[in-house]
């Protein structure tokens, strides 16, 4: 799923959050250029490592921080399926 440049921010991020819970057989999902902090990709953390099927996600080009840094670790660390 390409959502690159769509200038979610982490507002965007709160609601796809909702919707995310849903697919099951995403595996990939493109948010590269939309504006997430770290503050976002909390939203989505927990939801994306219990995705069975996901083996990519692209944050590049946001503005994560350490902050974003530590969800994306955590998010490595607690998948029940690793990434390809």
């Amino acid at each position: 799923l390409d959502w690159s440049t769509n200038r979610l921010g982490d507002q965007g991020m709160k609601e796809m959050n909702k919707w995310l819970l849903n697919m099951t057989s995403l595996q990939s999902l493109l948010l590269s250029h939309n504006l997430i902090t770290g503050n976002g990709l909390i939203d989505v953390g927990n939801t994306l490592a219990q995705l069975p099927a996901l083996t990519l996600v692209d944050v590049s080009h946001n503005k994560l921080s350490n902050l974003g840094a530590d969800v994306l670790l955590d998010l490595l660390q607690s998948r029940t399926h690793p990434f390809a």
